[in-house]
């Protein structure tokens, strides 16, 4: 299930790294604290507008087509926006709507290491068709270009189409919050508490997301509140009080987020 929002800032010469700490996170094998695949945005971080909605099964590898650092047709990659976009701008935002390892794709970066002679297993799970995962990356996409056009009445910028059909047909303007999440309009403990080159340096942050996007996930599955779920998550390994004791996310900041929330809600009845 996408239940964690990753988040960064970059200037035009830390592509390469933050693509690096994308696929330490994100790994196209399944082995990094994210599945690979995910529903991701470009936005401006001085003026919170969003600027493309995307999706991959491969996030890294889609960060590299658009940001040059390896070769893409350019009708399928925003990177003569991106560099047009940094002749004014200092800083481009980026952020990716995340699932659980449990929920990998197989991938064609995945095949790398076998070489020309993957197992048939590996190869006939690169031809099989798009599993849950792919689906809700799929469907994600179009909820949240559907709820932005909704809003804005017209697609993201960066945008020439609309997304996945069934996506487009159940969304409706409240789910411009996660945009507004994206994008940094808006705080939420559906965010990782830090940025991602920041958490792909530290291993002990990575394992707290890990234990923090299994709580999103079930807060998200049953309509209960992040609150009540983290109080009660089973937690054989301590995590919270782990948590609790570096400082990580307190119980003050889960309940400021979550009456930020809610008041977000009641300013905004019409979405």
């Amino acid at each position: 299930m996408l239940a964690t929002i990753i988040h960064d800032q970059f200037k035009t010469d830390e592509r390469k790294p933050l693509a690096e700490a994308i696929d330490d996170l994100c790994t196209p094998d399944g082995t990094g604290e994210w599945a690979s695949g995910g529903v991701y945005s470009f936005w401006a971080p001085d003026t919170h507008e969003l600027l493309y909605i995307g999706l991959a099964v491969d996030l890294a590898q889609r960060f590299r087509q658009h940001t040059g650092l390896v070769g893409a047709p350019a009708s399928g990659c925003k990177l003569e926006k991106i560099d047009a976009y940094f002749q004014t701008k200092q800083l481009l935002g980026y952020s990716a709507l995340v699932q659980s390892p449990m929920n990998q794709e197989m991938c064609w970066r995945a095949l790398e290491k076998y070489g020309d002679d993957p197992p048939d297993e590996v190869a006939e799970a690169c031809n099989a068709a798009p599993g849950p995962g792919a689906h809700a990356i799929n469907f994600t996409e179009g909820l949240l270009i559907e709820a932005y056009r909704k809003k804005y009445n017209q697609l993201p910028p960066w945008n020439d189409r609309a997304g996945n059909k069934l996506g487009a047909e159940r969304a409706n303007r409240q789910h411009t919050y996660i945009i507004d999440i994206l994008t940094e309009s808006a705080a939420d403990v559906m965010e990782a508490r830090r940025p991602i080159r920041q958490l792909a340096e530290n291993y002990t942050w990575m394992h707290f997301e890990n234990f923090l996007h299994g709580v999103r996930q079930f807060a998200a599955a049953t309509g209960a509140s992040f609150s009540s779920i983290w109080a009660q998550f089973p937690d054989e390994l301590g995590m919270r009080d782990r948590i609790r004791g570096d400082g990580y996310l307190t119980e003050a900041e889960v309940d400021l987020f979550e009456a930020a929330e809610r008041k977000w809600r009641q300013d905004n009845p019409e979405q």
